[in-house]
């Protein structure tokens, strides 16, 4: 069995290094990584020359291609260098124990059909197609529970891939450029019949590592104002995966929540409030439109 992986990085080749170093200090590291690297200068490229082995191999898209066409390369990357299964990683979010690798192919070991398994991960949570919104796991649903089938797998929670359903077809859309980009490729991947699994109890030990035992779902929190520009991206993005999968439910009940989110935005504060307000506007506006790729920024 061969384990490659590929971690995507955008301009910031200090934290890149840290996280590929924690990669290989894995007590079950990948035997070779691509970097896939979005930045806008050569900073990486320069820093990463001196680094390049058989082991760690560097390809560089020339434009931000945001996650989503950065994730296309890195899996096709993988793919065509035989590896069997794929790490989905980014440059500022490491594996957080040294061992999270050797215990999801653990998990895959006990896993009863193989050929059918997506992907496994650290985290993962289920999907609601009537409303169209993610379900975290209760700290209980978590405690002793080795295998949790789950929907989806978000970025940077230790996301392997299996080769099999990259060559089923599953791929991320390139044109969300940012934002929900595995929501799309876990999808298709279950669409194709394929199932994802987590590990229960290690995704319970993350939350008692971060103190973050005892969640309660349900609570609206604010954001750091200079990361509203998000926002425009995950309104976009989620509207157009709902309408690919004909979640014609959810799509309506998605945007009048939109809406009410950002109306009850303003009480935290009026600048807030129209940032949220115009970032939502501009998400629907462009979904029916239908545009999509690389449009706001910072």
């Amino acid at each position: 069995m061969k384990f490659n992986g590929f971690i995507i990085t955008y301009n910031r080749p200090k934290e890149l290094l840290e996280t590929i170093q924690k990669v290989f200090a894995q007590s079950y590291p990948p035997q070779s990584l691509w970097i896939i690297d979005n930045s806008s200068d050569d900073l990486t490229e320069k820093e990463m020359n001196s680094f390049l082995t058989e082991k760690i191999k560097y390809h560089r898209i020339g434009y931000n291609a945001g996650p989503a066409g950065a994730a296309v390369k890195g899996l096709e990357l993988c793919v065509a260098d035989g590896a069997d299964w794929v790490y989905w990683g980014d440059d500022d979010d490491p594996p957080p124990f040294t061992d999270t690798f050797e215990k999801l192919f653990s998990l895959i070991d006990e896993i009863d059909d193989v050929s059918k398994t997506a992907q496994v991960g650290l985290v993962g949570t289920l999907f609601n197609n009537m409303k169209g919104e993610f379900r975290r796991f209760t700290d209980s649903e978590l405690k002793g529970k080795k295998i949790l089938e789950v929907d989806s797998i978000a970025g940077n929670q230790s996301k392997i891939v299996n080769k099999m359903v990259i060559q089923s077809g599953a791929m991320p859309c390139e044109n969300l450029f940012f934002g929900f980009e595995e929501l799309d490729f876990d999808l298709k991947a279950k669409e194709l019949g394929f199932k994802s699994y987590i590990n229960g109890t290690l995704n319970f030990e993350l939350r008692k590592k971060y103190k973050k035992d005892n969640f309660k779902a349900g609570i609206i929190r604010k954001r750091k104002i200079e990361n509203l520009w998000r926002q425009y991206y995950s309104t976009r993005n989620l509207l157009f995966i709902l309408q690919r999968n004909r979640f014609y439910s959810a799509l309506n009940y998605q945007i009048l929540k939109m809406i009410i989110r950002a109306i009850f935005s303003f009480k935290f504060g009026l600048n807030y409030g129209m940032k949220t307000t115009k970032f939502t506007f501009y998400g629907i506006l462009d979904f029916i439109r239908g545009v999509k790729g690389q449009l706001l920024q910072k």
